[in-house]
Formats: C-alpha cells, sequence, structure tokens
C-alpha cells in the first residue's frame, strides 16, 4: 500500500463509522501525511495502523483545511458544518483529515490475511520487474498482523548470517525470529509453542547435527500442530532434513541441480512453476527456484507438491493434513542468493503466517 519509506495510520470517524487511511511520511520529528483515501469496512479488518505519531500535519502536496487553514491532523471543528453530506453517499473530502471526528485507530487486525488470500494473479495490481504484484498488501499477511508470534529457526549450516534477510522480512509481519545453531532444549522448545504462536524452522546441514531425541522432538512439534519448515540443498546439504521427513512422511530431498532460473506458474503436474492459488502462494506469479538445489524424487505420507524446478522436479512440497502444516524445500540458497529476485520475500512471509496455522490455533496478536 506503501512506497518504500512509509507507513500508514488506519482511522474511523466518530460520528458516521466510516473507515480511512492516511500514508504518512516521517520528515525530522514530526510525521507528514502525504496520501489519504477512504476504505471500506472489509478493507479496514484487514489494515493495522504501522504508527502512532504524537502529531501530524499534512505534506506541502495536500490543501490545508479549506477555512482555518490548519494543516495538523483532527485539529479543528469547521469540516462539521461544511460537510454535512459526510454520513450521506456523496463520499468524503479531503477537510476529513483535519475533522476533529477523525481518530486514529490502534486496533489490530481483525485476521492476520490480506484479502488477497490464496490468490495469485491478483487482477488490477501494479506489477514489479518480475510480473508479481507490487506491494505488501498482496502478499498473504498483513504487515505488522503477527506480532507475539515466534519462529524458532535452528540454523545448522556453514553460511555465515544465513536467515538475516529473510528475518527483517519476517520482522515486517511482526514475527520474532529467534536463531539458534543447536537445537534448544525440549523445555525451551515448549515455552515458544505452548500458546501456539510459535513455529519452528530448520536449515540443515550436510552432515547429521541432530541426536534421534532432538528429531524426534522436532517430528512431536509437526504432530502437535505447531507449523515446522524443513530446508535443504544441493547434497549433501540435507541430513537433518531428511532424517525428519523420512521419519515423517517416508520420502527425502536427493540431487544437486544447477537451476538458477525464474519460474512462472506451474501449467500441470510436472511442469515447471509454483502451484497457483494455495494460501503460501498469494501474490506469486513468478519465482526464482534458487542456484543449486535438490529435489523429491517422489512424495509420499501427505505430501503435496509446491513448487516444480525448472528440470521438471519438485522442489518444494507441503503438507497440511489432520491439522498439521510442514513445508519442506530443497533450495535454501535463494535465502541468501538473489534474494531481491522474484518472489522470494513474498514466498518466505507468506510461508511464517501459514504455518502459523491459525486456522487451528485461532488468532491471537499481541
Amino acid at each position: 500500500m506503501t512506497d518504500e519509506g512509509n507507513k500508514i495510520i488506519k482511522c474511523r470517524c466518530r460520528a458516521t463509522g466510516r473507515y480511512f487511511v492516511i500514508e504518512v511520511r516521517r520528515s525530522g520529528r514530526v510525521w507528514a501525511a502525504v496520501n489519504f483515501v477512504d476504505i471500506s469496512a472489509e478493507d479496514a479488518a484487514h489494515i493495522a495502523s504501522e504508527v502512532y505519531p504524537e502529531e501530524l500535519y499534512t505534506a506541502s502536496n495536500l490543501l490545508p483545511c479549506s477555512r482555518c487553514k490548519t494543516r495538523r491532523f483532527a485539529s479543528c471543528g469547521c469540516a462539521k458544518p461544511l460537510f454535512r453530506r459526510c454520513a450521506g453517499a456523496e463520499g468524503y473530502s479531503l477537510d476529513c483529515v483535519y475533522c476533529r471526528q477523525l481518530q486514529i485507530d490502534c486496533s489490530a487486525p481483525a485476521a492476520p490475511y490480506t484479502k488477497w488470500a490464496g490468490i495469485s494473479n491478483i487482477p488490477g495490481a501494479g506489477a514489479d520487474r518480475f510480473g508479481n504484484p507490487q506491494g505488501s498488501q498482496y502478499d498473504l499477511a498483513q504487515d505488522g498482523a503477527f506480532s507475539g508470534y515466534t519462529i524458532v529457526w535452528i540454523d545448522l549450516t556453514p553460511v555465515s548470517n544465513l536467515a538475516a534477510k529473510a528475518r527483517a522480512a519476517l520482522g515486517r509481519k511482526g514475527f520474532r525470529v529467534e536463531v539458534h545453531h543447536k537445537m534448544p532444549s525440549c523445555s525451551q522448545l515448549a515455552a515458544r509453542m505452548e500458546d501456539g504462536r510459535g513455529q519452528l524452522w530448520l536449515t540443515s546441514s550436510g552432515n547429521r547435527q541432530l541426536t534421534a531425541g532432538e528429531t524426534d522432538m522436532i517430528c512431536e512439534c509437526y504432530r502437535a500442530g505447531h507449523g515446522v519448515y524443513i530446508w535443504g540443498d544441493n547434497a549433501p546439504l540435507f541430513a537433518d532434513a531428511n532424517a525428519v521427513l523420512g521419519k515423517l512422511f517416508g520420502c527425502t530431498l536427493s540431487g544437486d541441480d544447477m537451476c538458477s532460473q525464474v519460474l512462472g506458474i506451474s501449467s500441470a503436474a510436472g511442469k515447471p512453476g509454483i502451484i497457483p492459488n494455495h494460501l503460501i502462494t498469494t501474490g506469486i506469479v513468478s519465482f526464482y527456484e534458487g542456484i543449486t538445489i535438490s529435489s523429491f524424487a517422489a512424495l509420499s505420507g501427505g505430501l503435496k507438491p509446491l513448487i516444480y524446478s525448472s528440470a521438471g522436479k519438485i522442489v518444494s512440497a507441503y503438507s497440511e493434513g489432520n491439522g498439521c502444516r510442514l513445508l519442506a524445500d530443497g533450495g535454501f540458497t535463494r535465502l541468501f542468493h538473489k534474494w531481491d529476485t522474484a518472489g522470494t520475500d513474498r514466498y518466505v512471509t507468506n510461508a511464517a503466517a501459514w504455518l502459523a496455522n491459525t486456522e487451528r490455533w485461532g488468532y491471537m496478536p499481541a
């Protein structure tokens, strides 16, 4: 909804109950409003204010109040006699920004998903240079919606700071990411998962580092309904990933394919591309597959394909049976290699929102 550096404030008119969004930008210590639009109650249910400034004025690109010439938000009463039509069907005016009836709405979204959830190719959306809908309003999750939710990320790879870019993207959605380089204790993990707002991610190295008991802990986390994301990469970087996947589903990652292609939407089973219109693929029509990747020769145990590589192999698969959710992926190199290529940021945040499994646990924002 906003350009880089801009934030949004959701507002509600006390007199009419109508909702508005003000786009703001910081100028020194003061926030300035640069755009103002009215929105439906349906849209308002999916949007949360990103900042709560003590003072707010309109920027020079917007007009001051037509009567008193103030530029200060919600500061005047002269808008009321000017716009008796506000309760009717004639629409709003910019002077609404200055009306004392307008107040910042501090409520969290009524639901964590945007209204485009489960739609890959969004009609009317402006596209980025790869053809994906441009703007965070086309992600699965609203910005900030998952405040209070935690991702326990067990990074066993030799890659320095593997999670850095993903961590920043996930933070915009509200997720707190804890990176560990060894398995937390059973009690530590249970504490993060106990309220239903935790999920576990594993990035695997080429040598087994987890004990059998620690592998079982991950499996039990999944069976208890907490989201689990298992990442491997080209051979042999799937040792612990395969220990978990083999135990849960009876299938494993293998191979070392040089790919590095941008994929579109898969037209059929086995055809390169991403499966459209899943919650994870919300707003994604173009996707970078990773540079060297592993894949599944076949799926079993309830896993379903999500991404077919340029070689026609299953590089990502998911399971969502019995109220449990898991995502398995053979291309963790895209987390740090060509991160800004098609779709990675959105795919990662969509995955986290889906793995939060609010359909099972309910939505519990902070």
